[in-house]
Formats: C-alpha cells, structure tokens, sequence
C-alpha cells in the first residue's frame, strides 16, 4: 500500500473519529439546553449517583474487606468528580481504589483503572503511569487500558513509547475507548 493511501486511511479514521466527538458533544448541548425534563433527569441522575455513593459508604464501613465495594466506590466518587469538577471526589476516587487494591491486587482492573484515571485527572503523571503500565501489562487484551497508557506518555512527552502502544492498538481504532486517543495521537504527530 502506497503511503498515500495509508494516509488517506488514516485521515478517514481522525475524521470519524472527530466527528464522533462533535455528535457526542452536540448531542449533549442539545440534551442539556433541550427542556425542562431533560435538566430534570440531569438532577435526578446527580441525586442517584449520591445515594449509590451513600450504599457504597455504608457497605464498606460495615465490610471494610470488601475490594470489589472498595472499587465501585472508587468508580463512583470518580464519576461524580467528572461531572462536578471537585477535587476532593477525585482524591476520594483515589483513596478508595488503592483500598480495594490493598485488599485484593489480582484480576482487579477496576480499582487500577479508577486509580490511574483519578490520577491523571490531577495530573499526577508519574503515579498514572505507573498504575496503567501495571493495568495494560496485568491485561494487554483490554485496548481501553491500553489506551490510557498510550494518552498518558503523550502527556508525559514521551512519544517514542506512545507511538509503540498507539501502533499496537491501530487493529482496535473503532473502540470508542481507543479511537479518540487515536485520533489525538495522529494530530500530534501530523498523521
């Protein structure tokens, strides 16, 4: 295949890719801007997202052995802090994880994925790069924790081994976990 041709291809995958980016983002202005129940909903999913985090409160304060409740803990306080911008939900994401993964190390991609993620929203590189080095390696078939680490050495500037880890995920560009870090990774580099 000519070099022309694979750029064709490759631009024909960033703009998928992007203008998947631009429907999800129109779809939720108009979402949020659509009506009343549609702000409603946006309430009501804040007020069930504080009860889970309440159930989750309480069940590891009664079983406080519990990784996997540790762990959707964590995935929730995550959540939340994504949607609200606080701080302190990150930090709380954080904690909770490394709980979880105190308790159980093994076959718990969940509280790592938390972790990793919880830490690069603060931008603690190093610390999340350590946490997906760990996850891709503890699981290479799963792209999405793969591509965590692939965005995490491009925030770190370190290219060299982003472009290794984006080369082994390009079978999986239609992952909608992979492909807008694709698509990143091919407009950093010019692709």
């Amino acid at each position: 295949m000519g070099r022309s041709m694979m750029r064709a291809g490759r631009l024909r995958h960033v703009v998928a890719a992007v203008g998947g980016i631009i429907a999800c983002v129109s779809w939720g202005l108009l979402r949020n801007a659509a009506t009343p129940s549609a702000r409603a909903q946006d309430i009501a999913e804040s007020e069930l997202r504080s009860r889970d985090i309440q159930f989750y409160e309480e069940r590891v304060r009664q079983d406080p052995l519990s990784a996997a409740d540790f762990a959707q803990l964590a995935g929730l306080y995550l959540q939340r802090g994504r949607e609200t911008g606080d701080t302190r939900d990150l930090i709380r994401a954080e904690g909770a994880a490394q709980r979880s993964l105190l308790l159980r190390e093994p076959r718990n991609g969940k509280a790592r994925l938390v972790l990793a993620s919880s830490l690069l929203a603060r931008h603690r590189f190093p610390e999340a790069l350590e946490a997906a080095r760990a996850l891709c390696e503890g699981d290479p078939e799963q792209v999405s924790y793969c591509a965590l680490l692939g965005e995490i050495q491009v925030e770190m500037g370190d290219y060299e081994r982003a472009r290794e880890t984006f080369a082994a995920l390009s079978a999986a560009r239609s992952n909608l976990a992979v492909a807008p870090r694709l698509a990143r990774w091919a407009e950093i580099v010019g692709a």
